[in-house]
């Protein structure tokens, strides 16, 4: 294995480590913040980073050389995906559990085939509709399995809607959102 390709590997296993430690950092997070702070923060925070990074790479002098029509899809990436993803995963935080919010979550990339195939035209081949059922019967299971025998599942026990899972839900779509915009933009 060259270098370059170990080097990737290690990023990946990094990136991995650093998702993954998000949802319990968030579990923590909101309960001494409110949600839109969060979300801004973790918004901003990353808008910097990025931002030098991009410079470093590009300079002062390619800033922002986008076409006109980039900019709608540019917003909606913003909107949905960053803003949108951490309203609804930080307002998931603060009323499930952080690993059932993770589980939601990991229904995402099937999410993103399925908002590829209609919004990019991108063809999903048959063992992909087998591999998106048995995901979602899964999500679907665990999720009703560990409700059943946690007691903090769900701290607005008196709803009949279980809001923590419908926004960890909507954090998922957001996220495929983001994803299929992402490839659109590219």
């Amino acid at each position: 294995m060259n270098g370059q390709k170990l080097l990737a590997y290690i990023k990946l296993i990094l990136v991995i480590i650093i998702w993954s430690g998000v949802y319990h950092v968030g579990k923590y997070l909101v309960d001494g913040t409110d949600t839109f702070t969060l979300g801004f923060l973790r918004f901003l925070i990353a808008t910097i980073v990025l931002l030098v990074i991009y410079f470093a790479k590009n300079g002062v002098k390619g800033a922002f050389t986008r076409p006109d029509n980039h900019w709608i899809v540019l917003w909606l990436i913003g909107l949905i995906g960053v803003f949108g993803y951490n309203i609804f995963f930080f307002g998931a935080e603060s009323m499930i559990s952080a690993n059932d919010v993770a589980i939601f979550f990991a229904f995402t990339p099937c999410i993103s085939i399925i908002l590829g195939h209609f919004v990019l035209k991108q063809r999903i081949r048959p063992l992909a509709y087998v591999g998106i059922v048995i995901a979602l019967l899964g999500t679907i299971g665990v999720i009703t399995l560990t409700s059943q025998t946690t007691e903090h599942s769900c701290k607005i026990s008196s709803s009949i809607i279980p809001w923590g899972s419908v926004l960890a839900i909507l954090s998922a779509f957001a996220m495929a959102s983001y994803n299929v915009l992402n490839k659109k933009a590219s």
